[in-house]
């Protein structure tokens, strides 16, 4: 469409279908159909909404590709050889974006991965994510089916998806899961914060098909009925500098509480992505001080409007630190519902506090992505008999803890070759 400012494509269009359709255009920006609908809701082109945003990256992409034609090709960013690529097993010793080369097939087996998750079929939807992760880290765009016979953990199925990926641009099973009803049920419920696939699997049994079906008919705890009250915020993505913004403001109520607090942006924040779900703050006091934070915390917060609810405060003595998921932990910590004031969207806040000695396994522990912290406690357990959890690093052939100072040290005494950065943790 020339001249125009937005371009409307399929979710899962092929990368080189739309270089060809807008490689050339002047729009503005790349969006997906459900731009539109949200456009007419809000009466403004929301353009600043990174979910309908996702091919903007790659419009970027193609011009810069365009440019490249034209240009004798002098960068030392050269296409990598296969024998110089990481194809190491563990997630934890690859280096993986949050974008990646392969962005277009990635979302494709997304959609895979998570409608075996819907189904609740745990051990094929992890298949998929590993799968997953094996491709975002690698470092060239797939184009032959040379370059993914030695892709680690990746199944004879999923191989299989992939031929077809490359021969024809797109995974047909794709197109048939997206306009399936219950998948488009499963996920709607899904979206309900402190809702899982199993409870969302019983709510369609039983008949519910919409929000306001479960708003009418289905008792929900607490989490859920917050989840359901502000859903359309809650899965609307924020931006970094939202996302920013909210970790600034409460920052800077807990510096004026005590200089001494130690305030960490954690989760996709620190990782660098793009797009956010919520923000998720560390914090620590070298007195110790952090132990009594929340308490005089909230009520500031609440007080200043900043903070409209409170999901759920843990005193630290809930759940067991041996799992390898990190909410399941003995912090201190308080889930719930902040303003943002920049945009006035209500958005969930994870405040968790740590001593100065756990801070450096907090920090690893808390800073994801999931698929990163279940690799490198399996690495750590596996490879160097040690125990790894957001609390301590033991190691079980000495029966002795092991005292680091930060991240950059646990790496080292796991025999890790170098310092993994957050940004590159994002499996």
């Amino acid at each position: 469409m020339p001249g125009a400012d937005v371009a409307v494509v399929n979710d899962l269009t092929a990368y080189e279908r739309i270089k060809k359709i807008i490689g050339k255009s002047k729009c503005k920006a790349v969006v997906v159909p459900k731009w539109i609908s949200q456009s007419i809701d809000c009466w403004r082109a929301v353009l600043s909404t990174p979910k309908f945003l996702i091919f903007k990256k790659m419009k970027r992409q193609i011009r810069e590709s365009n440019a490249k034609e034209r240009t004798p090709v002098t960068s030392p960013k050269a296409k990598r050889k296969q024998e110089d690529i990481n194809l190491s097993k563990w997630e934890c010793m690859r280096p993986t974006p949050d974008i990646c080369e392969n962005q277009n097939l990635v979302e494709a087996l997304k959609v895979l991965q998570e409608q075996r998750y819907l189904i609740g079929e745990q051990m094929n939807s992890d298949a998929y994510a590993r799968a997953i992760a094996s491709i975002k880290s690698y470092p060239n765009l797939i184009d032959n089916i040379n370059q993914i016979k030695e892709l680690p953990n990746v199944g004879e199925k999923i191989h299989s998806l992939l031929i077809q990926f490359i021969e024809t641009g797109k995974i047909i099973m794709v197109n048939q899961i997206l306009n399936n009803e219950n998948y488009k049920i499963l996920k709607l419920f899904c979206g309900i914060h402190g809702v899982g696939p199993t409870t969302a699997g019983k709510w369609l049994k039983e008949g519910h098909k919409t929000l306001e079906d479960v708003e009418k008919h289905v008792k929900l705890n607490n989490a859920q009925k917050i989840g359901l009250k502000y859903y359309h915020d809650f899965n609307e993505l924020m931006t970094t500098e939202e996302a920013m913004d909210i970790f600034e403001t409460i920052k800077k109520q807990i510096l004026n509480l005590d200089e001494g607090f130690v305030v960490t942006a954690i989760g996709g924040l620190r990782r660098k992505k793009e797009s956010h779900n919520d923000i998720d703050i560390l914090v620590t006091h070298p007195k110790g001080l952090e132990c009594d934070l929340l308490d005089e915390l909230i009520p500031l917060l609440t007080n200043k409007d900043i903070v409209v609810e409170t999901i759920v405060h843990y005193d630290g003595n809930i759940g067991t630190s041996s799992s390898s998921d990190n909410h399941f932990d003995h912090f201190n910590k308080w889930y719930g519902v902040v303003k943002s004031p920049l945009t006035g969207k209500y958005r969930r806040l994870d405040l968790v506090m740590t001593t100065t000695k756990e801070y450096p396994f907090a920090l690893l522990g808390w800073t994801g992505s999931k698929m990163f912290e279940k690799s490198i406690r399996r690495y750590a357990a596996e490879i160097k008999n040690c125990k790894l959890t957001s609390h301590h690093l033991l190691d079980l052939s000495k029966n002795e803890m092991v005292e680091c100072q930060n991240e950059e040290e646990i790496f080292e005494y796991l025999g890790f070759p170098n310092f993994v950065q957050p940004e590159f943790r994002n499996c």
